[in-house]
């Protein structure tokens, strides 16, 4: 099988102007290609901090 090409795709804005909603709704659509989410939020908390579902692979 050939390796596929991986890119990442960065999403700004200011506070709740609707990039969860955008970056969910883009994996949805690219969900054949295993797309990931990283929220910031979740990147910055130790996992011991996190509760289950913070971060959405």
């Amino acid at each position: 099988m050939a390796a596929r090409a991986a890119f990442v795709v960065a999403i700004a804005g200011g506070s709740a102007s609707g990039k969860t909603c955008f970056a969910r709704d883009l994996a949805e659509a690219l969900s054949p290609l295993d797309a990931a989410i990283v929220e910031e939020d979740a990147y910055y908390h130790p996992a011991r901090v996190r509760g289950p579902g913070d971060v959405t692979t």
